[in-house]
């Protein structure tokens, strides 16, 4: 009776062993299936987020080859393109064909002279009023860093005081990105995208904008050196006045103009009294200095809408005006010879006045051409110096 109950207890304690042994095996088995199950998820999860974005590539792929062809179609008609404000146009037109869901495009130029920008081309909705022809803190913050900029949410986006964007507070735009017109290290200008709903642009979108502007860049940068060129070659260096040959050829036009229009045109010629004893009591330098002063004080008195100043030759200046009155153009050269006559050029401390002789002419009473007319107010430039000088001549 002992023997059966010792080995059913061992028996018993065997059985329990073996339960406890398959337990564990058992969870040992499952914890390493449930490991790999895990894995198995991870994958299957990473792979259908792979998907999803490959559909979604595979989406937008249609829309960003029909871009990138439209871009490269039309890059080829703008290299051909040698005025700045068919370069404007192109980039204007080129981004609303583009972006079509974009609200207003603003293009800004920089002006070196006054450290500014200056709005030259937009693109904007129906009453939609621009205030910021300057531009704003994010066109500045492009300039300032030549990159672009992206901004999916402008109250989100902690570059920026939303308080202090005009677009914002003024036309109630959210979403922006922005591109430097730009060569190298060279800043040319800024173009600036905007739209009133949230994250209208991506990062696909700012990669082909920048390409744009590259390429509007160096086109303009062109057409600026070409424009740069042709002044050269109609432009006096010292006065940046048109040279005399320039003259000859647009007054030969307003002729024609004029005689069909049955309308009339003025001349004034000037000429600096004393001119050489300028010169020799006081040097060349002040001499130039008269000369830049007089131009720039004719620049100011005529305009050029539609008039043109040349620097006749030596210290002589010539301007043609259109649809002018007889009376008026005397009144204009008495103008100038009072202004002249009031200047003072400050040299080594030292204040050096000068004085102009002025002949006038009027199409057709004193001339049918333009070397007639030429000859008439050139006679009449010498009888004002002939008497007494610092006065004008109209007959």
């Amino acid at each position: 009776m002992y023997k059966i109950t010792a080995t059913l207890f061992v028996s018993g304690i065997s059985v329990l062993f073996l339960v406890l042994v398959f337990r564990k095996l058992r969870e040992h088995v499952f914890a390493g299936f449930h490991g790999k199950l895990d894995e198995l998820e991870e994958q299957v999860n990473l792979l259908t987020e792979a998907i999803g974005e490959k559909k979604k590539a595979l989406k937008i792929l249609p829309s960003r080859c029909a871009k990138i062809s439209f871009l490269f179609k039309t890059s080829k008609h703008l290299v051909e393109v040698y005025d700045p404000d068919e370069v404007f146009k192109f980039l204007i037109k080129c981004s609303k064909r583009l972006f079509p869901e974009t609200d207003n495009i603003l293009l800004f130029i920089l002006r070196k002279e006054e450290d500014s920008l200056e709005l030259v081309r937009s693109s904007k909705g129906q009453n939609i009023v621009i205030e910021e022809k300057q531009g704003d803190i994010l066109d500045k913050w492009v300039l300032r860093h030549n990159n672009s900029l992206l901004v999916k949410e402008i109250k989100s986006d902690f570059r920026f005081d939303y308080n202090k964007v005009i677009p914002f507070i003024k036309r109630k735009m959210v979403s922006f990105m922005a591109s430097p017109l730009s060569v190298g290290d060279k800043v040319i200008g800024v173009m600036r995208l905007e739209s009133e709903s949230f994250s209208t642009f991506s990062m696909e979108d700012l990669r082909i904008l920048r390409s744009i502007c590259d390429l509007g860049a160096v086109v303009l940068e062109r057409a600026n050196l070409f424009k740069r060129t042709q002044e050269l070659a109609i432009r006096d260096s010292l006065t940046g006045l048109f040279l005399r040959n320039y003259f000859f050829d647009r007054l030969k036009e307003e002729i024609k103009r004029a005689s069909v229009r049955s309308s009339s045109i003025g001349l004034i010629m000037v000429d600096i009294d004393d001119f050489k004893k300028i010169n020799d009591t006081y040097g060349h330098v002040v001499g130039d200095l008269v000369l830049k002063k007089l131009a720039k004080l004719l620049r100011e008195v005529v305009g050029d809408v539609g008039n043109v100043i040349s620097r006749f030759g030596g210290e002589e200046f010539i301007i043609f005006f259109v649809e002018c009155s007889k009376s008026g153009l005397f009144d204009m050269a008495q103008q100038i010879r009072r202004l002249v006559e009031e200047e003072v050029i400050t040299f080594r401390r030292k204040a050096i006045g000068f004085t102009i002789s002025a002949g006038v002419a009027f199409y057709p009473q004193d001339g049918n051409n333009s070397i007639e007319l030429v000859e008439t107010v050139d006679k009449r430039l010498y009888k004002a110096k002939k008497e007494g000088k610092n006065r004008v001549c109209d007959r």
